[in-house]
């Protein structure tokens, strides 16, 4: 065994936790306006576009060696806000014009979820959610593939489901939710064509980056790849497409091992060596689609050396990677800015969610291995992997005391002991030793008051003011839960979850006529906020959560009764919250 861990790691070159001092850093981009440079800095930090994203999203209007030098001489004497914004809208088009919609070729207009649906009401809601596919995929322009250095998307040629609003193209993670959802409205070719893509980016750089833009080549997203491919055959048996994707799948796997692992030994409190993974961008500057808030996060930390400002922007874009962005989990938890940006150290901390999933993707590519060549050495070699990090998360994340799995901090060499619904990732993923160990953590989440509010499972109970905490209630974790509870044995509380999660989806859709990207567990129907931009509508990984609620429980659903304005709603006062976020204080006093 250690044999094996010890040519791991030559194979790796995976550091042995440290995440400070000779930490190296990287510019994935090299593009000198969508990436960084004067073009960049001036217009970002001028703020003339009311989102970052906006202008790092515009398409020049010709090629940057005839363009750049007016550009820049313009920009340079140019001081007004409104000015600025002039002098891009010239050189540049609108964002997302590269882009055009396109109808799907196997969209249909009566899939087989709906016959599953007994509520008519429900029905067609589903049929407009059906429907919503329509509106959200995309094809790139013929110019983004032959004249590249114009725009900041990174071609695909397949068309592909966006999430919506201001994410005007794909995104690695939110797609594994979209694909669920298309694969329940027998959409099989529309997913084929988004995992080809997907296969495509993993030739060109190794890994998926965080979305469709060269300015996310520097990070990835959770790695649900395998995941959506095995779903994928899992639905239609198409052996040949997984026999090509299986190299690539192996690679990306190998990415994160190479360029996201560490190792935990004795200096850590364990008494044998086990080697994990982290989100760890190695990007020493401002994220471009984000730059002047990381730029005034720096300032307001007081960084003071150029050491200092790449360790922060690295632990910032690392939690962009995450998925998690942003969350008082990558946040100090005592001290000085304790659960604020200023205490981020993302890098700092091993995430059970990310080592789970990386666990259920070694489990993924030994069952499509075996699926298309047989017990091959491949399919023993991924098995040995997942039986390896299952007890990996054994050993580093139970936390016998909290009767959880819990995220563990290097530096201080401690579990973080904050309810987050990362915690229950190792059920979902099936991915433990101890049987016991399920119920023991569900019990765990009772006590912390999570399943209480009627709006669906909040993602921390840490009340800040960034979107991936309290009260904020995200689709894909409440699909992470739900199953969670039923993989459990509690198919009770999995179906009022799920309940629960269809009506504040249900009656936001008739208040607004919108599905939002998250919502208020507070109130049912009230959508999300917080965080750097403002809840966005679309929206496709809600969409595919819903239709799964419908498919598994909608002979039993019904839709609630609708009152405009919200006049019969089910709401939790504030006091109502606080009285539960003391009670979470108490229980955490007294049990952990």
């Amino acid at each position: 065994m250690l044999l094996l861990l010890a040519a791991l790691v030559a194979f790796s070159g995976v550091s042995r936790g440290n995440t400070s001092g000779q930490a190296k850093y990287i510019q994935a981009c090299s593009d000198n306006v969508y990436c960084r440079g004067f073009v960049l800095h001036k217009v970002q930090m001028s703020k003339a576009f009311g989102d970052a994203k906006t202008f790092v999203d515009m398409p020049m209007r010709d090629a940057p060696s005839n363009i750049l030098k007016p550009l820049t001489e313009q920009l340079n004497r140019t001081k007004e806000v409104k000015e600025i914004k002039a002098v891009v809208e010239k050189y540049f088009s609108k964002a997302g014009t590269e882009l055009t919609n396109v109808q799907p070729t196997d969209w249909k207009e009566k899939p087989a979820v709906l016959a599953n649906i007994s509520d008519v009401k429900l029905r067609e809601w589903a049929k407009d959610i059906n429907n919503r596919w329509k509106k959200l995929t995309r094809k790139m322009k013929d110019e983004v593939k032959t004249s590249p250095s114009r725009y900041s998307l990174i071609y695909s040629k397949n068309p592909f489901v966006v999430p919506g609003g201001r994410f005007r193209e794909f995104y690695y993670w939110d797609t594994y939710w979209v694909v669920q959802g298309l694969l329940l409205s027998d959409m099989t070719d529309t997913v084929k064509g988004m995992l080809e893509n997907f296969i495509e980016l993993v030739k060109t750089y190794g890994f998926i980056p965080n979305g469709g833009r060269k300015y996310y080549l520097n990070r990835s997203q959770p790695p649900f790849l395998s995941l959506m491919v095995f779903e994928y055959w899992n639905k239609t048996k198409d052996n040949d497409f997984v026999q090509k994707a299986l190299p690539y799948l192996e690679k990306e796997y190998h990415f994160w091992m190479k360029n996201r692992t560490v190792i935990l030994d004795h200096r850590h409190g364990f008494q044998h060596s086990h080697w994990v993974n982290r989100y760890d961008t190695p990007m020493g500057y401002p994220r471009p689609e984000s730059y002047w808030n990381d730029v005034e996060t720096m300032e307001k930390t007081g960084a003071r050396n150029e050491s200092e400002k790449k360790a922060l922007y690295a632990h910032i874009a690392s939690a962009a990677e995450s998925g998690w962005d942003f969350s008082s989990r990558w946040f100090r938890d005592s001290g000085k800015n304790a659960f604020t940006m200023m205490s981020i150290k993302t890098r700092d901390i091993i995430p059970v969610d990310l080592n789970a999933i990386l666990c259920k993707v070694a489990k993924s590519i030994e069952l499509l291995y075996t699926a298309v060549h047989g017990a091959t050495r491949k399919s023993v070699y991924y098995s040995q992997h997942h039986y390896r990090r299952m007890r990996t998360i054994e050993a580093v994340f139970w936390n016998e005391r909290h009767k959880q799995w819990l995220d563990f901090d290097i530096q201080a060499k401690e579990h973080r002991t904050n309810f987050y619904v990362s915690n229950i990732f190792p059920i979902w993923a099936g991915c433990y030793i101890i049987k016991s160990r399920a119920n023991d953590s569900i019990n765990s989440v009772k006590r912390q008051g999570v399943l209480g509010f009627p709006g669906g499972v909040p993602t921390s109970l840490n009340k800040t003011d960034e979107q991936w905490d309290f009260p904020n209630a995200w689709p894909p974790l409440q699909d992470i839960m739900e199953s969670s509870l039923r993989m459990s044995g509690n198919n009770d509380l999995a179906f009022e979850l799920a309940k629960k999660w269809i009506e504040t989806n249900y009656l936001s859709w008739k208040e607004t006529g919108h599905m939002y990207e998250k919502y208020d567990v507070n109130i049912r129907g009230k959508p999300g906020h917080g965080g750097e931009y403002g809840v966005q509508v679309g929206f496709g990984w809600t969409n595919g959560v819903v239709l799964q609620f419908l498919q598994r429980y909608g002979d039993r659903l019904k839709a609630p009764e609708y009152h405009p304005r919200g006049g019969a709603e089910v709401t939790f006062s504030s006091s109502q919250s606080l009285f539960i976020l003391a009670v979470y204080a108490l229980v955490k006093l007294l049990f952990y």
